[in-house]
């Protein structure tokens, strides 16, 4: 009921659920799943139910949907948000052919975008954006269900990475459901997406890459001149959770040494600054001309020897 009425969302009042199933005990049943802290009623004028996470709602959803598979409303995915989380849940659990035939679903609401060139204006753009989010919500442990056009969705996002005018929104959104595809695809992805030069995007990208079992030299580089690029104040900020990202495949060791030696470089300079200055600013300067062109020649040496 909470997520087919237009009058409920996560709570329902105690006269609706009346109304709605008479022949249940609907007081008793509310009272057993609130001594089970299951449930919980809120104040005002009329008592509104409601679970105490909504997981515990989807939990009995997804229960109900298993059992009859032909309630399963595939075109909530794109139109009421209300159902998504629940249907999330159900693909993770449900029998393979039904999570394909949703998967399946989802891309045909892809596929009208990309066969007719749709203005991201038109409605049917936006049903695409929530299909695309839904199949990395939902099959990121069950990518085996997007076998039928897992190498088509994988050129979808890649042609939307390589357009130079594109929406980064819609760039960021696509970078996002890259886990979905084959390693080799992940990578040319992820490669791109760096090439774009965007922070918000590059982020994106390193945390969409970072359980590949192996990177090419493309993306290696692509990597560390990210990292490279990065600001004093920024590699500061962001430094604990790159190193962590980093540490999760072996791959990645050489892009980790270098953001370790970037680190280091960082507070090293900080603090040489500071001292050489107060003693003698021209010698400063100078110094800095020179570790700046050493640093140049090492990170070269990195990437193209």
């Amino acid at each position: 009921m909470m997520l087919t009425s237009q009058t409920s969302g996560l709570e329902a009042s105690i006269s609706e659920l009346k109304a709605r199933f008479p022949n249940y005990p609907v007081e008793k049943v509310i009272d057993v799943l609130r001594y089970a802290r299951l449930g919980r009623l809120g104040s005002g004028d009329e008592n509104q139910f409601s679970f105490v996470h909504r997981r515990f709602n989807e939990y009995f959803v997804v229960r109900r949907l298993i059992e009859e598979p032909e309630r399963v409303p595939q075109d909530a995915i794109p139109s009421d948000s209300r159902w998504r989380d629940a249907l999330v849940l159900y693909c993770e659990v449900a029998e393979e052919e039904q999570a394909k035939q949703i998967a399946n679903f989802c891309w045909t609401e892809i596929r009208e975008v990309i066969d007719n060139d749709v203005d991201m204006r038109d409605p049917q753009f936006l049903r695409m954006i929530h299909c695309l989010r839904f199949i990395r919500e939902a099959f990121r442990a069950r990518v085996d269900c997007l076998e039928d056009f897992r190498g088509d969705l994988a050129t979808f996002i890649k042609d939307i990475l390589q357009q130079e005018d594109q929406n980064i929104l819609l760039q960021k959104i696509a970078v996002e459901a890259v886990g979905v595809l084959r390693d080799e695809d992940i990578d040319a992805a992820i490669t791109q997406a760096i090439a774009i030069g965007d922070p918000w995007i590059n982020e994106t990208a390193l945390r969409a890459c970072r359980h590949l079992p192996k990177i090419s030299d493309d993306l290696r580089k692509a990597i560390i001149n990210y990292i490279d690029s990065l600001g004093f104040r920024v590699l500061f900020h962001k430094k604990d959770n790159l190193l962590f990202s980093l540490k999760l495949s072996n791959s990645f060791n050489e892009v980790r040494n270098f953001l370790q030696w970037r680190i280091i470089d960082a507070y090293s300079y900080a603090i040489r600054f500071t001292i050489c200055f107060a003693l003698n600013p021209i010698a400063t300067l100078l110094m800095t001309a020179i570790i700046s062109f050493v640093r140049i020649s090492y990170i070269y040496t990195i990437l193209y020897l």
